[in-house]
């Protein structure tokens, strides 16, 4: 497995991430309740640069196992209709509690000062190596919800 980088997030001028609640600005807001990990707050998440590959990949906090995951393209995972910048659609039921729960859970880590390196590895077929790696590492946020 590669070692693609640490996670960068979108910071404000005093070097903090830039925070993000999206359910706030939905037209749902007034007649839906947000899932468990809809309200954030969420950052957005821009870098390294990412392959558009299919495969698994791997999250570490300082250098633990957290997460692991399989992807058909490693960069929309990573961007802007995945885990990198959560839509308000995603907060409610219907939508992708994982990227809130995630975006979120990356956020944290970084806001306590701790590092979030992404691993790869290119792979037609990634279920069973995404299983295979589970069961290995057993990565915390892969298995609390």
């Amino acid at each position: 497995m590669r070692e693609l980088g640490s996670l960068q997030l979108e910071c404000d001028a005093s070097g903090g991430p830039v925070l993000y609640q999206p359910h706030l600005k939905s037209k749902l807001y007034s007649t839906h309740r947000p899932h468990k990990w809809g309200t954030g707050p969420f950052c957005h998440i821009v870098g390294p640069v990412l392959p558009e590959q299919p495969g698994v990949y791997l999250l570490r906090v300082d250098g633990e196992c957290v997460y692991v995951g399989r992807c058909n393209n490693l960069r929309e995972r990573f961007g802007p209709r995945g885990y990198g910048l959560i839509s308000p659609r995603n907060c409610y039921l219907g939508g992708q509690p994982t990227n809130c729960r995630i975006n979120h859970r990356i956020l944290q880590a970084y806001m306590t000062g701790r590092d979030v390196v992404l691993h790869f590895e290119a792979l037609a077929n990634p279920r069973s190596r995404e299983k295979e790696l589970i069961q290995w590492h057993r990565p915390p946020w892969n298995l609390t919800g």
